[in-house]
């Protein structure tokens, strides 16, 4: 009904779900992308599922899933540039189209015999903005499959040593917002129009480090390099992270939760709450996380390979059960960053990253009915107990006890592996949401 938000459509057993794509192409004549968004959703066969994942390969990495969107092309519209029938006719090849996915919940009501349609406000969820890249192949079913890959190839796909307006004072901030400001030396702007041709679409962290070896494109530091290599660079040198967000802005920012408070509240088996309800399907596992855990942390901030190039934060190793080193072994976190200037930073930043691996935290990973509207880092709150057993007592339910002895009117607590989260808080690290099912699977680490 109007006037509901998305949280009452997302706990509902039964809601009404979209989904829309578009495309936007770049003019054949100037190069720029067309000022609207062409609505294609109508050809999609095959929706795929949008991935994203921090800390999965390395600590600081995201890692993005590329889609596989299958069309059907029984008009044509998806052929190549060179035939009219084509969408891109007149129009640059397909490659770097950019492609955005929407979705959320919508609803009708019916007044005087008039029915109108009308999308839950706060609902309409932008889920994805990415581009066209790779082949595009077809087949006898006239069907197309595209490769969507996120915003971050237009910043694999050019050479770090391009890059223009590198000096002395160089910050890893400087440099995001040279990116963002980068032109071709005639005014064209090289990443900017991928991110909607604004500023508002970067949301860069300030730092204050400088870098001094990023003094100039010749740089050692860059060659050979792609600039989405040197942005994972300096976000390890700044324990930073940096990625795209699901309605697509660079974000450069620390590891920290997104908020100080839950976005989310997810509740499963046992947990009651009447404004988010029940969303929890399943718990894929929960536990601690010892394949995350590092006694020892060293930075090699210098290439020639003497002991003044590292930098070691460790737990001492003493034989007894408080020490975790001991516990659970020593284990050692490398990093290689020659961007890094000097050893005190270098230390800083082992220092860091040592407080954050030092000690084990656990992770859950669950799925849940379709919540599409949350970010990585997102701070959420989750409840789940699936003992069956309900803590109460049984006095005057039957007449079988010991008047004497109240304990014998409890159940027992139940054991083996019963979970029993309540209101326990994480924040996400990887997020899978599949379009085709229309369900979400999270992977999310206490706070």
């Amino acid at each position: 009904m109007p006037g509901q938000s998305i949280i009452d459509y997302i706990k509902k057993p039964h809601s009404r779900v979209f989904r829309r794509a578009y495309i936007k192409r770049r003019n054949i004549g100037t190069g720029a992308f067309e000022s609207s968004w062409v609505e294609i959703s109508k050809d999609i066969k095959k929706w795929g599922t949008i991935s994203t994942q921090l800390d999965s390969e390395r600590l600081n990495k995201f890692t993005f899933g590329n889609m596989r969107v299958v069309v059907q092309n029984d008009q044509g519209k998806y052929n190549p540039e060179d035939s009219e029938d084509s969408y891109w006719y007149n129009y640059m090849p397909q490659q770097r189209t950019l492609f955005k996915i929407e979705t959320g919940f919508f609803d009708f009501t019916t007044t005087s015999g008039v029915t109108q349609v009308f999308n839950i406000p706060n609902g309409v969820t932008t889920a994805f903005v990415g581009i066209f890249s790779g082949d595009m192949p077809g087949s006898d079913k006239n069907e197309i499959t595209f490769n969507v890959k996120p915003l971050t190839e237009v910043f694999r796909n050019y050479a770090a040593s391009n890059i223009r307006g590198l000096d002395g004072s160089m910050t890893a901030s400087r440099f995001m917002e040279l990116l963002r400001d980068q032109t071709d030396g005639s005014g064209g702007f090289v990443f900017r129009p991928f991110f909607d041709n604004t500023t508002t679409n970067f949301d860069i962290s300030t730092t204050t480090t400088q870098y001094l070896n990023l003094n100039t494109s010749t740089s050692e530091e860059l060659r050979e390099k792609n600039v989405w290599e040197i942005i994972e660079k300096l976000s390890e040198a700044e324990n930073h992270v940096s990625y795209i967000t699901r309605d697509g802005k660079f974000r450069f920012r620390s590891r920290s939760a997104l908020t100080t408070t839950a976005a989310y509240l997810f509740n499963g088996v046992g947990g009651t709450d009447n404004t988010y309800g029940q969303t929890i399907k399943t718990i894929n596992s929960y536990g601690k996380k010892p394949s995350k855990f590092y006694s020892r942390v060293q930075i090699q901030f210098n290439s020639l390979n003497t002991t003044t190039s590292y930098s070691t934060v460790q737990s001492a190793m003493v034989v007894e059960s408080a020490n975790a080193a001991w516990a659970l072994g020593e284990r050692t976190f490398s990093i290689s960053n020659t961007l890094i200037p000097n050893v005190t930073v270098a230390e800083a930043l082992a220092q860091n990253i040592f407080n954050d691996v030092s000690t084990i935290k656990n992770e859950i990973e669950f799925t849940t009915t379709f919540v599409p509207h949350l970010e990585i880092l997102d701070r959420v709150q989750i409840t789940y107990d699936s003992s069956p057993v309900l803590f109460r007592s049984l006095w005057d339910l039957n007449d079988w006890a010991d008047a004497t002895n109240s304990s014998d009117l409890y159940w027992d607590a139940s054991g083996g592996n019963a979970l029993k989260l309540n209101a326990k808080e994480f924040k996400f690290i990887s997020q899978n949401i599949d379009l085709d099912r229309f369900e979400c699977k999270f992977i999310a680490r206490e706070v």
